[in-house]
């Protein structure tokens, strides 16, 4: 999570539309809804699921308490939220992936993303960006965004396992 969100990050991926709101509205007490909302925004704005623990900026807390209508808990991490039911963390990321229309990788996803990547590495001398590449890709195919350790063997692989590609 950025800790400098400005107006233009909040208004873009932290305002909802009227299915997510009712999708928002839905969950049971001010906390769960305000968690929830925090999940969409997360996933619209990176591609990726919100770890729990993650650090939330206090103008985010602030933001999403004024449009909700929501008195926002106390800044901090994510944890006080999901202490009590460790399995709600994992329904919110579900309905917010869902929601926004993203999917986690299929068997058949990551084939397609692995030709995806030969090609791009073809006369290629730079695969600096090669990850950002991946990540924009699968973010523009709506498809759920996995940690850098998760992407690094798919990047690996189409790079034959050499010695430049353990350094992507």
């Amino acid at each position: 999570m950025p800790r400098d969100l400005g107006e233009f990050e909040l208004a873009t991926f932290f305002t909802f539309s009227s299915k997510e709101r009712a999708l928002i509205n839905a969950r049971r007490g001010p906390l769960y809804r305000f968690a929830l909302a925090l999940h969409i925004g997360f996933v619209r704005m990176t591609g990726a699921t919100l770890d729990a623990y993650q650090y939330v900026p206090q103008i985010l807390w602030s933001h999403l308490g004024k449009h909700l209508g929501i008195e926002p808990p106390d800044p901090g991490t994510l944890r006080t939220l999901y202490e009590i039911r460790e399995r709600t963390l994992f329904d919110h990321q579900v309905i917010a992936y869902q929601a926004l229309g993203f999917v986690p990788m299929a068997e058949h996803q990551r084939r397609y993303v692995v030709r995806w990547l030969k090609e791009r590495l073809a006369g290629r001398p730079n695969r600096a960006d090669l990850m950002q590449e991946l990540k924009r890709w699968l973010y523009e195919h709506r498809i759920l965004i996995q940690q850098d350790r998760a992407l690094t063997p798919l990047l690996v692989q189409v790079a034959g396992g050499d010695q430049s590609a353990r350094n992507l």
